[in-house]
């Protein structure tokens, strides 16, 4: 699938930058970076859940802390 993204000027400049360092395409680095931050929410996502289970298996425990 193709996409138009605008970006910033300072933003495209460091791509330009790091796509030549890196020998690839800024196409290359956006894709990426999308994957990163899909990677990152999956993860967050996880965590999330787990704290979640976490601190309803343990509500009782929790309440007698606080309760200490």
């Amino acid at each position: 699938m193709s996409m138009i993204i605008p970006l910033p000027e300072d933003l495209d400049v460091a791509l330009d930058k790091l796509a030549a360092r890196r020998g690839v395409s800024k196409a290359t680095l956006l894709i990426e970076g999308a994957r990163m931050v899909v990677e990152r929410a999956e993860r967050d996502d996880q965590v999330g859940a787990a704290l979640e289970a976490v601190i309803i298996e343990n509500t009782g425990l929790l309440k007698r802390l606080k309760d200490a």
